[in-house]
C-alpha cells in the first residue's frame, strides 16, 4: 500500500508499507532545515527487534521481527498479532545513516536522520 503525502512542498515522496497483516504502523514525519524526525508506532517490538535499513541516499526501510512464541497450548484458533513489519520511506533529499540516533519512548520509535551534508557535530 502506497499513502501519497498531502504535505505542501515537504521533502517525504512517498511512505510504504510492507507489513505481512493489514494493520499498518502509523507514522509521523517532522522535516528541520538539516534532518528529519520520523515517529513510528512500535507497540510490542523492543529495540533490539527493530532495524533501520538504507537502499539507496534516499530510501530508509524501518523493519521489525519478533520470533514467534513457542505455543504449548493444544490449537490456536485465532492469531492477529503481528511477527514482522516493514515501512519503507523515501525522500526526495539524499539522507545519512551517519550520526542517526534511534530511541524508544512508549511504544514509539523515535529516528532522527540527518539530511545529507548534516549531521552531529562530534
Amino acid at each position: 500500500m502506497v499513502q501519497q503525502t498531502n504535505m505542501p512542498q515537504a521533502q517525504l515522496l512517498y511512505i510504504f508499507d510492507t507489513s505481512e497483516k493489514a494493520c499498518m504502523n502509523p507514522i509521523d514525519v517532522d522535516e528541520f532545515d538539516d534532518r528529519f524526525q520520523v515517529y513510528c508506532e512500535t507497540a510490542g517490538y523492543e529495540l533490539d527487534e527493530i532495524e533501520i535499513a538504507f537502499s539507496d541516499p534516499f530510501t530508509m526501510h524501518i523493519i521489525g521481527e519478533k520470533q514467534p512464541e513457542e505455543d504449548k497450548r493444544p490449537r490456536r484458533v485465532l492469531s492477529e498479532r503481528k511477527t514482522r513489519f516493514q515501512r519503507t520511506l523515501r525522500f526526495q533529499t539524499k539522507i545519512t545513516d551517519e550520526s542517526m540516533v534511534l530511541e524508544m519512548h512508549q511504544g514509539v520509535l523515535h529516528i532522527l536522520v540527518f539530511k545529507n551534508g548534516a549531521g552531529i557535530s562530534r
